[in-house]
């Protein structure tokens, strides 16, 4: 009888503390929650969402005191040194910049810049220009990353170090004479001398 009291008194207990170490978890939970300091946004919203692509009309490319400019000439036409460039690979160029999404924060300083291909020597800085000659946006373009569908890339006034799930690198190294539009071929016109041979049998 005695026991059974006993272990009637022990569970009653073991409940009793299991419910006070509950609501204590609660209060603690509760208060932690309270206190917490604000999150910092996600770094997606630091990218650039203020910029429209229609209001980009110059695009800068630069690497060290090299620079590529391509400008734009009314809504669809761009140019290079005066000639005509591939605008497909132009407004892909600045729908992925818009795009883009983060996949991930690599550093959080430039201390691993030169592994990233984010330092001054291998690094593009690409800049956005609206038609008043403001810059809009700016950035730095580093290495792609292992898998070769992602890029290393700083956003202007943003010390961390960014993946974005976006291929940027190659396209931002692409050589003036790639930038230019391809002549579109037309029938071909036959030689003067293939003229000649031919009037020579009439």
């Amino acid at each position: 009888m005695a026991a059974s009291q006993e272990g009637c008194m022990m569970r009653c207990y073991a409940a009793w503390v299991m419910t006070v170490l509950t609501v204590v978890g609660l209060f603690a939970l509760a208060y932690v929650e309270m206190h917490e300091p604000a999150r910092s946004p996600a770094p997606s919203l630091a990218l650039g969402r203020q910029w429209q692509v229609a209001d980009v009309t110059r695009i800068e490319i630069r690497h060290g005191k090299d620079a590529l400019m391509l400008e734009r000439q009314g809504d669809h036409t761009w140019r290079l040194g005066g000639k005509p460039a591939d605008a497909q690979a132009v407004q892909q160029l600045l729908e992925d910049l818009k795009q883009m999404q983060v996949e991930r924060i690599v550093a959080w300083n430039a201390a691993h810049d030169r592994e990233l291909g984010l330092d001054d020597a291998e690094a593009r800085d690409v800049r956005l220009y609206a038609s008043d000659g403001s810059m809009l946006w700016q950035c730095r373009i580093g290495r792609q990353a292992r898998d070769l569908t992602s890029t290393y890339l700083r956003v202007q006034g943003d010390d961390r170090a960014l993946a974005v799930d976006r291929a940027l690198r190659w396209q931002v190294l692409r050589t003036p004479d790639i930038w230019l539009a391809k002549a579109k071929s037309g029938p071909s016109q036959p030689s003067a001398k293939s003229a000649e041979g031919a009037s020579s049998h009439d």
